[in-house]
């Protein structure tokens, strides 16, 4: 693996997987019904943003990609990688990540 430039071993997307679901149970955490209006209130005061619960982005991690399987790793700008998508609390903890190709 080469953290550098990007996941070398096509397997990195497994290792990230691995990882998130470690993380999940303990320290990546969806609230409770009953934080959301405490949460929507931390938002619209720091940020200025009504009645939001989290932040949401993604991003592209390049990879190398298996040989037999190159296709399926393929983005839309033409270059292998794999996906992530985490969301964020008004303290910028994640509360969900999800990692796929």
């Amino acid at each position: 693996m080469d953290c550098g430039m990007g996941i070398q071993n096509w397997g990195g997307i497994a290792v990230l997987q691995e990882i998130v679901g470690k993380l999940h149970n303990e320290y990546i955490l969806w609230p409770h019904q009953c934080q959301y209006k405490f949460m929507a209130n931390e938002f619209a005061e720091k940020n200025g943003f009504p009645d939001v619960i989290g932040c949401i982005d993604g991003t592209h991690i390049p990879i190398r990609p298996p040989a037999n399987d190159r296709d399926s790793y393929i983005t839309r700008k033409g270059f292998p990688s794999i996906n992530v998508m985490a969301v964020s609390d008004h303290r910028m903890v994640f509360t969900d990540v999800f990692v796929d190709s």
